[in-house]
C-alpha cells in the first residue's frame, strides 16, 4: 500500500478536514485597572487557522452607561502544537488543532455610575460555531461575555476592581484514552476569592438564552461520559482551583464554557467566562505492530495533580515536584524519547521565575529551581521557594481575612504530534494569619513584631492590647494585629465558653455586627465565625417582618469579615439574618440617622 495513502488515512481518523464556515473557537472578556482610574477591556479570541484571519478590530456591546467598547487587535500567538510534524498556523495541514489566539484591548475608558445588582454585561457576538460540533444541537451563533457587579454601592469611577484572567491559553486537543489533568486557573490581582463553575453557552439569536445541549450532554457535563462509553470518566471542574479532569474514549468537539467567579468581602464583585471548544482525537498511535499503543500524558508528582498548602505568613514555602515521560515517538518521527517541556504561571512569581523582587504583585517573589521554560526528556525535576511576608496577607482589599489564596499553576506538554499530551499541576498555597492558642485559662498569640487588640464578638476589649489575654466572659474571641512595617492582619477565632476553651468549629455559629449601633451612613461591618461554607443569603429585616435587603454572599473560611452597605435604609431595628444549608443565623442591629 501506498504510504501517504497510508499517513492521510490516519490523519483522518484523528481529526476531520475543515468544512464549517466559522472559524472562531473560543474566546473570553476580561478587563483592568490602569492606574489613572480608568478601565482597559481585553478580549481573546480562540481561531482556527484554516480559515481567514481574524478582525483587526472588534466592539463589545454593553449596557453600562457608554455606547460600546471598541478593541483593537495587538498582538497575535500561534498556540498550535510544538514538534516535528505538527500543524502551525502558517501550515494547518487541515487540522482544527492549528489555532491562533488573537488578543485586542481597548483605549482607557472611564465608567461612570454604579451597576445594577444584576450587574453591567460586556459581550461580544458572532456567526457560528463550527458545524462539527458534537455536544450542542444549535451552532448557528455565540456570545461570549462577562460581568461587572455593584460592591457597597461604590461608583466605578475611578475604577477600583480588575476582573479574574486567565492564566494561560485553553488546551485544545487531547487525545481518546488518556486519562487528562487540564487547568482553567485565574489569577485576581486584587486578590479576591475565586469560585470555578461550569456555565451555559449562550447564543446572539436569543440573547441570553441557553445554547441547548445534545442528548447525554449538559453545561455541567459538556464531555462524553458513561452513556457515550462506559470506560469514559466525565469531566470533573475542581471549584476551588479550577482544575479539569476527565478520560475519554469517545472522540468528537465539544463546547466547554467556564465560569470564574470572584468575590470580595464575601459579595459578588465580577464574573468572567472562556468558551472553547475542546477537540478529542482518536487514532493517537505511538506503534501499531506489533500492537496497537497509544500516547499519553506526562506523569506528576507526587499525586494529587491539586495540592494546597497551608503556610504562616513570615515563614518560607519550600516546595518540590517533577514530571516524568517514559515514551518514545513513533517510529515515522524517529523513535526518539519524547521531550516534555514545562510552563508555570502565578502572580507571586518573580522577574523570570529567578527574582525576589521584581516582577510579582507582593514582593518578596516567589522562585523556581529551573525558571520555565524549559524542557527536558524523561525526567524533569522543579523546586518552588517562597518567602512570604506579612504583605501577601495584609493586602487591603477591603476586608480582612486570616487566610489568602496563592496559586501556582504548572503545565508539562510532551512533543508527540499532531496531539501533544498534557498535564497540569495545581498547587493552592493559603497563607494564614496569627493563630490564638491556649495557655492555661488564658487566650495568646505568638508572632513577632506585632501589636494587638483583642475583640469578642467583633467588639474591640478596652485595654486588652497583650499577646496573652484572659477571658472574663463567654463569647467568641479574635484579634487584629499590627505590624510595624504597617501591616493589618487578622486572626482566627476562639470560643470561650462556661466549659472552658475550645475551636470556634466545635461550637455554634455567630454571627455579630461592628458598629452597632450604626448610623447607616457607613460600611457595616460583618463577621462570621463557623457560618456553613458555601453560597449564602444576608437579609435586612424590619420590625415588620418585611425584607428589606437581600444580599448574596460565597463563604469561604469558617472565619470571615464582610462588608454590606446600608446607607439606603431608614433608622429603626433591624435583624440581620443569613441562610445557608438549611439554618438561618441572626443578630439585632441599630440604625440611628
Amino acid at each position: 500500500m501506498n504510504l501517504k495513502k497510508i499517513v492521510v488515512t490516519l490523519l483522518l481518523g484523528v481529526l476531520p478536514l475543515i468544512s464549517s464556515a466559522s472559524h472562531i473557537s473560543g474566546g473570553e472578556i476580561t478587563w483592568r485597572c490602569n492606574g489613572n482610574g480608568q478601565f482597559i477591556f481585553q478580549v481573546r479570541l480562540y481561531r482556527d487557522c484554516n480559515g481567514v484571519a481574524a478582525f483587526q478590530n472588534i466592539s463589545l456591546t454593553t449596557d453600562a452607561p457608554i455606547a460600546s467598547i471598541n478593541c483593537q487587535l495587538i498582538s497575535q500567538n500561534d498556540l498550535s502544537p510544538q514538534g516535528a510534524g505538527c500543524p502551525t498556523c502558517p501550515v494547518p495541514l487541515g487540522f482544527y488543532n492549528a489555532v491562533e489566539e488573537y488578543v485586542y484591548e481597548s483605549a482607557p475608558i472611564t465608567l461612570n455610575g454604579t451597576p445594577p445588582p444584576t450587574g453591567w454585561l460586556f459581550y461580544f457576538n458572532y456567526c457560528c460555531r463550527n458545524q462539527l460540533i458534537t455536544n450542542l444541537t444549535n451552532t448557528s451563533d455565540f456570545t461570549y461575555r462577562s460581568i461587572m457587579y455593584p460592591i457597597s454601592g461604590q461608583s466605578t469611577s475611578p475604577c477600583f476592581d480588575n476582573s479574574p484572567y486567565f492564566a494561560e491559553p485553553p488546551t485544545i486537543g487531547i487525545c481518546t484514552r488518556d486519562s487528562v489533568n487540564l487547568s482553567f486557573a485565574a489569577f485576581d490581582k486584587d486578590l479576591d476569592s475565586l469560585k470555578y463553575e461550569f456555565a451555559h453557552p449562550i447564543e446572539f439569536s436569543s440573547f441570553g438564552g441557553n445554547t441547548p445541549f445534545s442528548s447525554g450532554y449538559t453545561f455541567t457535563s459538556p464531555t462524553p461520559g458513561l452513556l457515550q462509553n462506559p470506560l469514559n470518566a466525565p469531566s470533573l471542574l475542581n471549584n476551588t482551583n479550577g482544575h479539569l479532569s476527565l478520560t475519554s474514549f469517545t472522540p468528537g468537539f465539544f463546547v466547554i464554557t467556564v465560569q470564574v467567579t470572584s468575590y470580595r468581602c464575601g459579595q459578588i464583585i465580577s464574573k468572567v467566562f472562556r468558551e472553547y471548544t475542546l477537540m478529542i482525537f482518536s487514532n493517537c498511535f505511538l506503534t501499531t505492530t506489533p500492537t496497537f499503543t497509544y500516547n499519553t500524558s506526562p506523569d506528576i508528582f507526587p499525586l494529587p495533580y491539586t495540592e494546597t498548602i497551608y503556610i504562616t505568613v513570615g515563614d518560607t514555602l519550600n516546595y518540590n515536584f517533577n514530571a516524568t515521560e517514559n515514551e518514545l515517538l513513533p517510529a515515522a518521527a524517529g523513535g526518539n524519547p519524547q521531550t516534555m517541556t514545562m510552563s508555570a504561571s502565578s502572580i507571586a512569581l518573580g522577574l523570570g521565575d529567578t527574582s525576589y523582587t521584581l516582577g510579582c504583585e507582593i514582593p518578596p517573589c516567589a522562585v523556581l529551581s529551573s525558571p520555565t521554560p524549559f524542557s527536558s526528556t524523561a525526567f524533569i525535576f522543579e523546586g518552588l521557594t517562597w518567602p512570604t511576608d506579612c504583605h501577601h496577607l495584609g493586602f487591603n482589599n477591603g476586608c480582612l481575612q486570616h487566610t489568602r489564596n496563592y496559586q501556582f499553576a504548572f503545565q508539562v506538554k510532551d512533543n508527540y504530534c499532531p496531539v501533544p499530551g498534557v498535564s497540569s499541576k495545581s498547587v493552592l498555597v493559603k497563607v494564614k494569619g496569627p493563630t490564638i492558642y491556649t495557655a492555661g485559662n488564658s487566650l495568646a498569640v505568638s508572632f513577632p513584631g506585632i501589636t494587638v487588640q483583642w475583640y469578642l464578638n467583633g467588639t474591640p476589649i478596652i485595654g486588652a492590647t497583650d499577646t496573652l489575654y484572659t477571658p472574663t466572659q463567654s463569647g467568641t474571641y479574635s484579634l487584629i494585629a499590627s505590624t510595624t512595617n504597617g501591616c493589618t492582619l487578622l486572626s482566627n477565632s476562639m470560643y470561650v465558653g462556661f466549659a472552658g476553651i475550645d475551636n470556634l468549629n466545635d461550637q455554634e455559629s455567630i454571627i455579630k455586627v461592628f458598629p452597632n449601633p450604626s448610623t447607616g451612613k457607613s460600611i457595616l461591618n460583618v463577621f462570621l465565625n463557623n457560618i456553613p461554607i458555601g453560597t449564602n443569603l444576608i437579609h435586612v429585616i424590619d420590625v415588620n417582618g418585611k425584607v428589606v435587603k437581600q444580599i448574596p454572599i460565597v463563604v469561604f473560611t469558617s472565619n470571615e469579615h464582610l462588608l454590606i452597605d446600608l446607607s439606603d435604609l431608614a433608622a429603626g431595628v433591624y435583624s440581620i439574618n443569613i441562610s445557608g444549608k438549611g439554618k438561618i443565623f441572626q443578630t439585632q442591629l441599630l440604625l440611628t440617622n
